[in-house]
This record gives C-alpha cells, sequence and structure tokens, in this order.
C-alpha cells in the first residue's frame, strides 16, 4: 500500500478572496464547484482544497498547514513583493532560519489559516 498525497480542506469564508489570494502567491486553480462551495488550489505537486464556510469567525491559527519547499527564499521573496502586512490577515513572514534546522517563512490567509513553508536548511 503507497499513500499518494494528502491535501488539506481548509475553510473560506470568501471562494473568491480566497482564490485570489493563494494565486497572487503562484497556486493555480485546478478547479471551482460553486453549487457545492469547494475550490481546489495547486502548484507543483502541493494541493489544498477549500470549502466554503461564509458563516465563519476567522481567527488566526484556528487552522493550519505546513508546506515544504525546495527554494523557500524564492517564495519568501516574492511573497514579500505582494506587500502584505506583517500582523493581521492576512500577514507576512519572511524566511529565517529556525533553530530546528529549517528556514521558514510563514502567512496568514484571509481566512486566518497559518501557513509555515519551509525547507532544510543546507549544512553542505
Amino acid at each position: 500500500m503507497e499513500f499518494q498525497s494528502l491535501c488539506p480542506i481548509l475553510p473560506a469564508r470568501d471562494l473568491d478572496q480566497t482564490r485570489a489570494f493563494y494565486e497572487a502567491i503562484g497556486f493555480e486553480t485546478e478547479g471551482v464547484w460553486e453549487d457545492y462551495g469547494y475550490l481546489i488550489m495547486r502548484r507543483d505537486g502541493a494541493e489544498v482544497h477549500f470549502t466554503h464556510r461564509p458563516q465563519m469567525q476567522a481567527v488566526a491559527g484556528e487552522h493550519a498547514g505546513y508546506l515544504r519547499v525546495r527554494e523557500i527564499d524564492a517564495l519568501s521573496d516574492h511573497i514579500a513583493g505582494l506587500g502584505l502586512p506583517g500582523d493581521g490577515m492576512p500577514s507576512f513572514c519572511a524566511a529565517a532560519d529556525m533553530p530546528w534546522g529549517m528556514r521558514e517563512a510563514s502567512w496568514i490567509d484571509p481566512n486566518g489559516t497559518f501557513i509555515r513553508a519551509g525547507a532544510f536548511i543546507d549544512h553542505g
């Protein structure tokens, strides 16, 4: 038995706003099913699903995910170019080396979902 992937299903207060936010980060829309309130976004091998929850009270960090990437600095620089603030929803924190051997950046999307993205630090 082989697992192929695990894709989070995250709540979204507004699917159009969520879609625009993730497209700005470089994700592409895989599919939108308005009648079912469902959105799938993909970038390279990463896939995330969103389910429409318009009544949800967004709380920063209530939902979270970890995204492993090969080039964290390129992703961090791209997101920094969007001009997101350092706190609130949405927000962004640029890449930095962490004591656990990862270089990580993070963001909070318009729904309050906290995403941390990281790559192993190459001690070459």
